[in-house]
């Protein structure tokens, strides 16, 4: 947008930070921005957040800029407004908050939300990527909801003799944030909102030993992680498998013979507790999504993720067909749990067969059911 002659080549905030008392503070200094323990909303003035300068976004793409410090800011009982300025080719700037678009990275999970332009109001503890966009030049930087006086505290939490493990709970047991909660994403990571001084942490998750670490907190970069050891010596399937699919008794007749008790070579790759399955025949199509055929294994007790695409009510469609004919067409997708034994795996799977005999979107037969049997052998 043009200012006068001139063209908006910048898009910053102003080099010092206002805190909840009005004073002043150099630009190199850190601003925590919090919510009220009780929960109700705190809402403050964010104005001139700091070395949060932005770049013009690069023609033709939709890159943001170089994403600075982030900024945390105490809870002061009045709304807090960001303020963006644009700078001109002139040497001129110009407060452009009311024009700019302001948004939350991800709207339903954010710890804040906007009421007006550049007026933010806390809602929880958390942490969010603020995006402001004016005239093409974008720019994002990470917010951080916290109770004064108390930080963030991250980690990653993995298995001793593997890779990372998501779903595990991790707890504060003692200290400045007791009862707090979170799992592990998919990665392993995770992050408490709301953690300050001394204060005993847990991880515990299903088939593992859980275990407590005395952690001491006193910023926002405070990280600890977790190696948890499985309950029970975990049995060995690595390896190549003949696996046999046989639909639920209690399935309706229709399926013709050729689609039944389908037989198909199983790679199993194994990292400590957890699978990766390879499924493969010489009838079988492209397999979609191969990453998201995965499984694990605690002890004896083994679970198989056979991954589907769409559900449609009744049915679903899977992630591969295995072409018994030029008109035939056969799949299957779901969570099979069971155990091994010697030389077998038998599971039972919940999960949907589905066969086709026509070039046409619904299927000719289908069958879900919790009893579909799934067996592996070597």
């Amino acid at each position: 947008m043009a200012h006068g002659q001139s063209q908006l080549v910048n898009l910053l905030s102003e080099d010092h930070r206002v805190l909840s008392d009005g004073k002043r503070r150099g630009k190199n200094e850190k601003l925590p921005w919090a919510v009220r323990p009780d929960g109700h909303a705190c809402r403050q003035q964010l104005r001139s957040i700091a070395n949060l300068i932005t770049r013009p976004a690069r023609r033709g793409t939709n890159r943001y800029p170089h994403q600075r410090q982030r900024a945390v800011c105490h809870c002061a009982r009045r709304n807090r407004a960001l303020h963006r300025y644009g700078h001109y080719s002139d040497r001129s700037s110009r407060d452009v908050t009311t024009s700019a678009i302001w948004t939350p990275s991800n709207s339903s999970l954010t710890s804040i939300n906007f009421i007006s332009a550049g007026e933010a109001l806390a809602v929880r503890r958390g942490e969010n990527l603020i995006k402001a966009s004016f005239a093409g030049n974008k720019s994002g930087f990470p917010v951080l909801v916290l109770d004064a006086g108390t930080f963030k505290l991250s980690g990653v939490v993995s298995e001793l003799a593997g890779g990372p493990l998501s779903h595990v709970t991790i707890d504060v047991v003692t200290g400045t944030g007791q009862g707090l909660r979170t799992t592990t994403g998919l990665q392993g990571q995770y992050a408490l909102y709301g953690v300050a001084g001394p204060l005993q942490l847990r991880a515990w998750a299903e088939g593992f030993t859980p275990q407590i670490h005395e952690v001491v907190v006193t910023g926002n970069d405070a990280t600890e992680r977790f190696a948890l050891v499985p309950l029970e010596s975990t049995a060995d399937v690595s390896g190549t498998w003949a696996m046999t699919v046989t639909g639920s008794s209690g399935c309706r007749a229709g399926l013709p013979a050729v689609a039944q008790g389908r037989t198909y070579q199983v790679q199993l790759t194994q990292q400590g507790t957890k699978l990766q399955m390879k499924i493969s025949s010489p009838t079988l199509g492209p397999v979609l999504n191969a990453q998201s055929h995965t499984g694990s294994i605690l002890g004896a007790s083994v679970r198989l993720s056979i991954a589907g695409d769409t559900s449609y009510g009744e049915w679903s469609t899977p992630d591969f067909y295995d072409h018994l004919s030029p008109t035939e067409r056969f799949g299957f997708s779901g969570i099979a749990t069971g155990s091994v034994r010697n030389a077998e795996i038998r599971t039972a799977m919940y999960g949907d067969l589905v066969y086709w005999n026509a070039p046409t979107f619904e299927p000719t037969w289908y069958c879900r059911s919790t009893e579909h049997v799934v067996t592996l052998q070597r």
